[in-house]
């Protein structure tokens, strides 16, 4: 089973391919990815000898994480795994990066959501608890940063995948509402 993951909602995205024998090649991606994730894909496959048809599964980090980046990330995952009739699943990002860092059992970890908020992840005994939204940064206790650790969270979404090929069908969590709709928001208030 080859499983092709793809985190473009991360502070350091990258794609994974994970071989028939546990083999991992990751391409990390550079500014401006979202435009360039076929040709990423491409070069991936091709540095490690392998096709498209090759793969059996394709998963997506689901967020929180970069609006933008989530939107073309999931995009590009369906429109592949729909071409290639090949399973997508998705794993939200404290779930690939608590993968990421599996000791010590009990860890918080925080995700800047901008705007001065935080995304907050904690492991307590083996169990994951994420917050429904941002809180303010100030408010989160002493953690990791994942801006700042930079795990590369497509091998630790490579590896879920392969273990639970039926986990999470594809959702997406952007973690906030977008500038826009916190603006109209604000606008509705103010009108009604």
């Amino acid at each position: 089973m080859q499983v092709l993951a793809i985190d473009t909602a991360s502070p350091h995205p990258a794609l994974a391919l994970l071989g028939d024998r546990d083999d991992v090649a990751v391409e990390l991606l550079p500014a401006g990815h979202a435009e360039r994730l076929a040709e990423r894909v491409q070069a991936l496959l091709a540095r490690t000898g392998g096709s498209l048809r090759d793969l059996s599964c394709i998963a997506v980090l689901s967020g929180p994480g970069s609006f933008t980046g989530l939107r073309a990330g999931t995009a590009f995952a369906r429109g592949l795994a729909r071409a290639l009739d090949v399973p997508i699943v998705s794993f939200g990002t404290f779930v690939a990066a608590f993968e990421s860092f599996p000791v010590p059992e009990n860890l918080d970890l925080v995700l800047d959501a901008g705007r001065g908020e935080v995304h907050h992840g904690r492991r307590r005994d083996g169990v994951i608890h994420v917050a429904s939204g941002p809180i303010a940064r100030d408010a989160a206790p002493p953690a990791l940063d994942l801006g700042v650790e930079r795990p590369v969270l497509a091998v630790a979404l490579a590896r879920l995948a392969r273990r639970d090929a039926s986990a999470t069908p594809l959702a997406i969590t952007y973690g906030r509402q977008s500038a826009a709709e916190e603006k109209l928001e604000k606008r509705d208030k103010t009108a009604g």
